[in-house]
């Protein structure tokens, strides 16, 4: 019950039409004491508000400087006469539920004055209860409405704010998981299907001439292809599940064998290693092989007849990961994909160098990559 009258309250105060309907009620109630007190003629301004106030209930239609002066006018009128003595109660309401509002425009701010300094125009008149304290205390019951609705009108643009805020990062999340779920089967899916098109390839050519080795082509293409659908299965498994989990990933001990993949696919790769690059560490070695590897799914895929050098160099502190290959006509006006922008990301994160471009008449993927996991950490640190 604690729980339920909270959420109401705090809809009302944050939600400017719930509270300017749930104003306007107690308002009307406040009327309905004025017409039941008033005296002599009193009872006709009490009847005015009143109806003003029920017309704004019904049709949420009359302006904000209207709704005002139809209640402010009348109220005066009877306490200068002496045939009424709350309908203030009445003016202090409206007052909030004007000042609530966003924005508040020049008229109605002019209005809200007035009727703010309406007591003391009484007290200047010499009007009877308006001589000595009368007058203060309703101009400072008027201030206080007014000062209640400026801080809703505060606090249901900052909650607007917030949701906007909140809005905007559940879509930027969004597309950051998009985006990630879109390079995880890039990765998955390229590599496979780059291999096994060329062992079709390979396959298509020996085909007339050496049957045996086109089956043999045939046999790995659908082995890796197997393969490529389980890890395919597997990564969509995963990003269903959302646990958080990654498919199993490779390091520098995995490089060797796919190389030979690649090679037994046909295409003409040559690995070159220098220092000590069993030492570097497993999360660097993760993200080399990652780059390797994307890098050979793209030269399969742009230029499969083509030789390609790997190479992977350790000096002091840094790892060098480079992979180079005769420039193909179809680089030329391409734009980055996911596979390339995976790869910076991935090279980034640690704290490396990335870039990938033209050089002459080759295409040169390289990568500068920190040795140790200590220098990965302080590099991330650096970066953020």
């Amino acid at each position: 019950m604690r729980l339920a009258y909270g959420e109401v309250m705090f809809e009302l105060l944050t939600d400017r039409r719930d509270f300017r309907t749930a104003v306007l009620i107690v308002a009307l109630g406040f009327a309905i004491w004025s017409l039941a007190v008033s005296v002599d003629w009193g009872w006709i301004p009490a009847s005015f508000v009143l109806l003003v106030l029920l017309v704004e209930l019904v049709t949420d239609r009359v302006p904000d400087p209207l709704l005002l002066t139809l209640v402010t006018v009348p109220t005066a009128v009877a306490e200068s006469q002496d045939k009424g003595n709350v309908g203030w109660f009445v003016a202090v309401l409206v007052l909030a539920v004007v000042a609530s509002a966003d924005p508040i425009r020049s008229v109605t701010k002019m209005v809200m004055a007035v009727t703010v300094l309406s007591p003391l125009v009484l007290w200047a008149a010499r009007v009877e209860d308006y001589v000595e304290l009368g007058p203060w205390t309703w101009l400072a019951g008027l201030a206080l409405g007014v000062i209640f609705g400026l801080v809703i009108g505060l606090l249901n643009r900052a909650i607007g704010e917030l949701e906007e805020s909140r809005a905007l990062l559940a879509e930027s999340t969004a597309r950051e998981e998009r985006q990630r779920i879109a390079r995880e089967l890039h990765d998955v899916v390229g590599h496979s299907f780059s291999v096994v098109l060329l062992h079709l390839a390979g396959a298509r050519t020996t085909l007339a001439r050496d049957p045996e080795q086109a089956a043999a082509a045939l046999a790995d293409a659908e082995e890796v292809g197997r393969k490529g659908m389980n890890d395919l299965r597997e990564a969509l498994a995963l990003v269903r599940a959302d646990e958080g989990r990654r498919r199993p990933v490779e390091s520098l001990d995995g490089l060797e064998p796919l190389v030979e993949q690649y090679r037994r696919a046909g295409l003409d790769v040559s690995l070159e290693r220098t220092g000590p690059v069993g030492e570097v560490a497993t999360g660097v070695g993760i993200v080399a092989y990652e780059v390797v590897r994307e890098s050979l799914t793209n030269v399969a895929k742009h230029a499969p007849h083509q030789a390609v050098g790997v190479e992977l160099a350790v000096s002091g502190d840094e790892l060098e990961v480079s992979v180079v290959n005769p420039l193909p006509e179809v680089v030329a006006g391409t734009q980055p994909g996911a596979g390339l922008d995976g790869m910076r990301d991935r090279v980034l994160s640690i704290g490396g160098r990335f870039s990938a471009r033209a050089d002459g008449d080759r295409w040169r993927v390289h990568a500068r990559l920190p040795v140790s996991a200590v220098d990965t950490d302080d590099r991330a640190g650096v970066r953020a």
